[in-house]
């Protein structure tokens, strides 16, 4: 991934506590990650039109006699399209403030400027599985999640077992059942899963030993579900803010996927500014700007778990 570039100056901080302040955002770009960013592939690409070239099915056909003529099939290679975003945020700092910022290089501020950073790019990643995406030579045809293959598992009455089972069910006759496939969860996902399996249990139920199997728990936590790896996440407050799972008015929209279903192309390097506005007394203001490319590479390798909110 691309390093951060930082720009500018702060008075009264010196050449040498800038190297090191450079050195540890640094660090952090690259052992700071998102709960999602490891299961994506994630590259540097140059202009807002860049499009990946990927290899899709291709069989073999069989001859029917010797010297039958070799039919001609469609080309395998698929064109996508990368759909690019430009984000930023400027923060004004009084100068007595900026010194301890970057002094303290092990410090807050580069952690939490990373966290929101990998915080955008894993909202990038759970709208990709979902939105429609441009293919085509000249990246102009438009092509749903649905006709991507992508499938919804719709429980919105509960997130049951046999919901569990759906996703297995998807991801084996999708041929992916090999993979590690991960699964977002809220609080409310998560304890519906743990109430499902409390219940099996207690009611005598033949299913009961085959989903306590399934199951792994972490704490309150459920780790993993049926070979689902769970990616926690906070829902939304009272607001509605601090949301990366997609809502609506009355329904959460959770993702499946396993690795590589999704590709982030980092255009812009992060870029930190330091600037003194000629309208502020005595502050420094701190700019940072990305620019990031998402696209769904497979809609196979993916699946939205609907649940009610």
């Amino acid at each position: 991934m691309s390093q951060v570039q930082i720009l500018g100056s702060i008075p009264n901080v010196s050449d040498v506590t800038m190297e090191t302040f450079a050195d540890a955002l640094a660090y952090a770009v690259t052992n700071i990650g998102g709960k999602l960013t490891p299961y994506v592939d994630v590259e540097d690409i140059r202009g807002t039109s860049m499009t990946i070239d990927k290899i899709g099915g291709l069989e073999l056909r069989q001859l029917n006699e010797s010297g039958a003529e070799v039919e001609e099939s469609a080309p395998p290679l698929e064109r996508r399209k990368y759909t690019w975003d430009v984000y930023a945020n400027a923060i004004p700092v009084y100068d007595d403030q900026i010194a301890e910022l970057i002094e303290d290089p092990s410090g807050k501020f580069v952690t939490k400027l990373m966290e929101a950073y990998n915080r955008k790019l894993d909202s990038l990643i759970l709208k990709a599985v979902e939105m429609s995406v441009l293919t085509g030579k000249n990246g102009d045809v438009v092509l749903t999640a649905a006709q991507d293959g992508v499938k919804t598992v719709d429980a919105s009455a509960a997130f049951t077992y046999e919901k569990l089972l759906e996703l297995q069910e998807n991801a084996i006759n999708n041929g992916t059942s090999d993979m590690e496939w991960i699964f977002t969860l809220t609080g409310k996902e998560n304890t519906g899963l743990m109430n499902e399996a409390n219940y099996l249990a207690g009611s005598g139920n033949s299913l009961a030993g085959n989903f306590g199997s399934m199951i792994e728990v972490n704490g309150t936590k459920i780790s993993k579900a049926g070979g689902f790896k769970g990616i926690h996440y906070a829902a939304a407050d009272l607001n509605g803010t601090n949301r990366l799972i997609r809502e609506d008015a009355s329904y959460r929209y959770n993702i499946a996927m396993c690795p590589d279903a999704v590709r982030l192309g980092v255009g812009l390097a992060p870029k930190l500014e330091f600037a003194r506005p000629s309208n502020k007394h005595l502050t420094t203001l701190i700019k940072f700007s990305c620019g990031v490319g998402y696209v769904r590479e497979e809609g196979l390798k993916c699946q939205i778990l609907k649940t009610t909110k």
